[in-house]
């Protein structure tokens, strides 16, 4: 019983030095890429993004609603179940991403934001789907990770997805 204890808290103290220092990376260059961004766009400019961003997040919490702790905890409690649970999880996530790209959409729309903050919306719900920042499909698909306290390869997607973010950036700012 100690000894699986002590593998326990050897497992955590890995995991959680992983999640950390994976984070503080991720959030590093994401922070490098919103500085270029902002310089790059100006105060005016960079306040559109912004809004457009803000925009997108609201929807992204509908798209989310909670389910990946319930995941966690369900998938944890049933592993032989958990292909059929997480299955279940993308499926409900695709239905919330297409009616909240709807909803953001037809909103967008009516409330005549202007051709220009209309046209980012959509590029930015683009993102939304594919984002690894943003809790669309990927937090499905780390809940098989988390219960099995495996954080390396979410937190190393993570880390790929801020560098692929700021190389992004880079190559528009100097087009």
């Amino acid at each position: 019983m100690v000894k699986n204890n002590e593998k326990l808290g050897a497992s955590i103290a890995k995991n959680s030095s992983v999640f950390f220092f994976g984070t503080v990376l991720d959030k590093l260059f994401s922070l490098i890429a919103i500085v270029l961004i902002t310089r790059y766009l100006g105060e005016e400019e960079f306040g559109i993004f912004n809004y457009a961003l803000v925009y997108i997040s609201f929807f992204a919490v509908l798209i989310d609603f909670g389910t990946e702790s319930i995941l966690i905890r369900e998938v944890s409690r049933n592993p032989d179940g958990g292909g059929i649970l997480i299955g279940n999880n993308i499926l409900m996530k695709l239905f919330l991403t297409a009616s909240a790209i709807i909803l953001s959409f037809t909103i967008a729309k009516f409330a005549d934001f202007g051709y220009e903050k209309e046209i980012l919306i959509y590029l930015m719900f683009i993102n939304l789907i594919f984002s690894p920042k943003l809790p669309t499909l990927k937090n499905s698909f780390e809940a098989a990770f988390k219960v099995r306290m495996k954080v390396g390869f979410p937190v190393l997607m993570n880390i790929l997805g801020s560098i692929v973010l700021l190389t992004f950036v880079v190559i528009i700012i100097h087009l």
